[in-house]
């Protein structure tokens, strides 16, 4: 078992735009899937993260990539006291 593990949450419909525009707009197989995959996908994630709070770090992906590094980093400075200094 990880001792932690980052969940970066956005909204479904963002994630999927945000994963289609890094494939230069060709949906792939995934891409192809229907909204309410990504929302069932995402909801489950979010039970998990719900189910074990001291395992999971919910980090809203929705920030700017230097936002979110500095979450990241944050949570695990303040997790891990001393390791990543």
């Amino acid at each position: 078992m990880p001792d932690i593990t980052f969940l970066l949450d956005m909204d479904s419909k963002a994630g999927r735009a945000r994963a289609l525009a890094r494939q230069g707009g060709v949906p792939d197989r995934m891409e192809s899937e229907d909204d309410a995959l990504y929302e069932n996908v995402r909801q489950g994630y979010l039970a998990a993260a719900k189910a074990e709070p001291d395992r999971f770090a919910v980090i809203d992906a929705a920030q700017s990539e230097e936002s979110v590094a500095e979450s990241i980093w944050s949570t695990l400075t303040s997790r891990f006291h001393g390791v990543f200094s």
